[in-house]
């Protein structure tokens, strides 16, 4: 058997290593212990690298928001969105654990597919999911994103937001259509979100997806702002029009005792400034 030496294994990563990649991220770790931010000649200097690189570079982070410009226009320094991957993996680490027992008792009880989905951007992300015992199995993954105007998950997840933070979350967006019962019109969906807070869950009869039926309830935090929901899902056969009112009232049961518990948890730790800004 051929013994690779540590000297050569290192030599694989350097040649593997996209150096584009690289420079992006030296450029983000530069940023991070800049107190003032840096301009493109202080970059250029610390990273050795040509001005119209960093130019390149911070023109790009900037966009996927990961570098905002200060607003004089001369000094870089770290976006928001480095702060919103932070965030993710708060919320996937914390409330995933929180809720997964709800998230399988849910499934388990009602034999039908459960999971827990968030906010990301203008989508709804799962960050956890179970499967009922039978075989009845739908296409879904923990890390899979939903639009919000289609879906149960996205619709629970956005029905509390207020009105102007509907108009800022929707503003330049369509709304696809995925057949004929897709709701397409931002009016509509306003209508269709009144009857959601009215009833506390938000169902999808087959919008997202012809022949699937989808009942979800938001999660919120103390301040009794939506932080998240959970959403069980099937086949139409699974989750007949009779049966929507009795299923959507035992999600939001769980959901509701999950709200209770974490603004228990923040009462009992108000101490705590990170958690408190989530929880």
């Amino acid at each position: 058997m051929q013994v690779i030496s540590e000297t050569d294994q290192r030599a694989k990563q350097s040649e593997s290593r996209v150096p584009s990649v690289d420079r992006a991220l030296d450029l983000l770790e530069l940023l991070a212990v800049s107190d003032r931010g840096l301009t493109l000649s202080d970059v250029s200097r610390s990273l050795h690298i040509p001005k119209s690189s960093v130019h390149y570079l911070l023109q790009d982070l900037a966009w996927r928001g990961y570098v905002e410009r200060a607003p004089g226009g001369k000094t870089f320094s770290l976006g928001i969105n480095t702060a919103r991957l932070g965030t993710i993996r708060l919320t996937k680490s914390l409330l995933a654990d929180l809720c997964k027992p709800y998230v399988k008792r849910l499934a388990r009880n009602l034999n039908l597919c459960a999971q827990l989905g968030i906010l990301d951007a203008a989508e709804a992300l799962v960050i956890a999911k179970a499967d009922p015992g039978s075989e009845a199995k739908l296409d879904s993954w923990i890390g899979r994103h939903f639009e919000l105007h289609c879906t149960a998950l996205g619709k629970a997840l956005i029905a509390f937001l207020s009105k102007s933070e509907l108009d800022k979350l929707f503003q330049g967006r369509a709304l696809p259509k995925h057949n004929p019962n897709t709701i397409c019109s931002f009016r509509s969906l306003e209508t269709h979100l009144r009857a959601v807070r009215l009833s506390g869950f938000a169902v999808d009869d087959e919008e997202h997806e012809l022949g699937v039926r989808c009942i979800a309830a938001p999660i919120f935090n103390f301040l009794g702002k939506p932080i998240a929901s959970i959403c069980v899902f099937g086949p139409t056969f699974a989750l007949p029009n009779g049966n929507l009112r009795v299923v959507g009232s035992q999600v939001a049961t769980a959901t509701a005792e999950i709200s209770r518990h974490l603004s228990q948890r923040v009462g009992a730790s108000r101490h705590d400034v990170a958690t408190e800004s989530f929880f």
